[in-house]
């Protein structure tokens, strides 16, 4: 299985293939799922990245991997996976929300928001900033969302994001933190208490 899904993620990832789509049709969506469920570390890793190649690659893709039942394992592989599967799995929830309200949405709703807060804290460069992505898209869908980045501590986290963080990391942590202090005094106080202005 290991190396099943290994030779799936480098063939998705080929560029100016038709190889993603022939995959999607092939039906390796349900079992690139399974895997980050059941998998070994590495199959767990190589499905997250075939998934994550996936659904940044079209909208259509994108669409596919959220139907195929993604969103759920990828919010617990981003926290309890080896750090490389870790990486991948907020790499494909990043392109989940990349302009889909919808996946946004199932995101939140599946408990997503405190793991990637976490991530947030992790000492990968890209797991950090795909986690700073995906918080900034959640942080402007609702009051709800913004109080569980609150909650989750994602003010000090995405604060320190600010500091460390990379371009793209900062640029978004910057984008959150405004987000969050759109309607909410509270919010900007905390930002500020955080060391963030």
């Amino acid at each position: 299985k290991e190396h099943a899904a290994a030779i799936m993620w480098s063939l998705v990832s080929l560029d100016g293939s038709d190889n993603a789509s022939a995959a999607v049709k092939a039906g390796v969506l349900a079992p690139l799922v399974a895997l980050l469920i059941d998998g070994t570390a590495l199959a767990q890793e190589c499905a997250a990245g075939a998934l994550h190649t996936l659904a940044g690659g079209s909208a259509e893709h994108q669409h596919d991997v959220s139907a195929a039942g993604s969103i759920e394992p990828l919010i617990a592989l981003s926290t309890t996976g080896s750090a490389g599967a870790q990486e991948q799995a907020c790499g494909a929830l990043r392109c989940l929300v990349a302009n889909s309200l919808d996946n946004q949405s199932r995101i939140a709703d599946s408990g997503g928001v405190a793991p990637l807060v976490a991530a947030l804290l992790t000492t990968s460069s890209a797991t950090r900033e795909h986690a700073a992505v995906t918080l900034r898209s959640l942080s402007a869908i609702g009051v709800e969302t913004k109080g569980a980045i609150v909650d989750a501590g994602g003010i000090p986290a995405l604060v320190e994001m600010l500091r460390d963080g990379t371009d793209i990391g900062r640029m978004s942590a910057a984008g959150a933190l405004r987000n969050l202090g759109l309607d909410s005094v509270e919010n900007r106080a905390a930002v500020a208490v955080a060391g963030g202005i």
